[in-house]
């Protein structure tokens, strides 16, 4: 099969769908059909997701970036122009940044962690969904022990005082992922900025720690 005919068969998979469609059911009827799309070459799959994204709609894209997450293996250095213009061109909104970068994005991410430097580029984004990009691309490694700390507060402070509440909160999951492995460090950051953070982001960022060191650091002079 090529790209257009499994493009087809997956539209008329969730044509079938009684409605309401719900997101699980699109990722199965995506699943279904993982095994043409394995055999794809790289550049066809970049065409077969880039075709769902184009249409903008909440399950096309979902569909789009599972795609893209089934072939992340296949990813070579050349491929991160076509993985960030899918972010400049097509994250939207915090649930499409969310999906994309704690899956195919974070995943080159991991194989190449020096893109980091031009990710951060996204931090002075007009679009809030793209900056709010830059530090959600870190939760995953910050849960999983991996991040390197000098990084996760990097892109914080690149974002600290952002405009806009879902990009606070999108620095604010990044340290509260970050704080199951490195406390010592996330406590000694939110103290030091205590005076100057948004409260959005300092109370997502101490929702993982003890319940005394929570009320400790919310008791802190603002």
């Amino acid at each position: 099969m090529n790209y257009t005919d499994i493009k087809d068969s997956i539209l008329t998979s969730i044509s079938e769908i009684p409605t309401p469609v719900y997101t699980n059911q699109v990722r199965r009827c995506v699943q279904q059909h993982k095994k043409e799309i394995m055999k794809l070459p790289l550049e066809d799959t970049f065409v077969l997701c880039e075709s769902f994204l184009q249409s903008h709609n909440r399950h096309k894209t979902i569909i789009g970036y599972q795609i893209m997450d089934y072939k992340h293996k296949e990813f070579t250095r050349d491929s991160y122009q076509k993985l960030e213009h899918f972010v400049l061109t097509y994250v939207s909104d915090w649930w499409d940044c969310d999906d994309y970068m704690t899956h195919a994005f974070m995943r080159f991410y991991v194989k190449y962690p020096d893109i980091l430097s031009t990710v951060k580029n996204w931090t002075s984004h007009d679009n809030f969904a793209v900056r709010r990009c830059a530090p959600v691309l870190l939760v995953i490694p910050a849960r999983k022990g991996l991040a390197d700390m000098k990084d996760v507060f990097s892109l914080c402070d690149m974002v600290y005082n952002d405009p806009h509440y879902l990009v606070l909160k999108g620095y604010g999951w990044l340290l509260k992922e970050a704080s199951k492995h490195y406390p010592k460090e996330v406590i000694n950051y939110l103290e030091t900025h205590v005076h100057s953070m948004p409260r959005t982001a300092f109370r997502y960022a101490l929702e993982k720690l003890p319940k005394e060191e929570r009320k400790r650091l919310l008791s802190l002079p603002r």
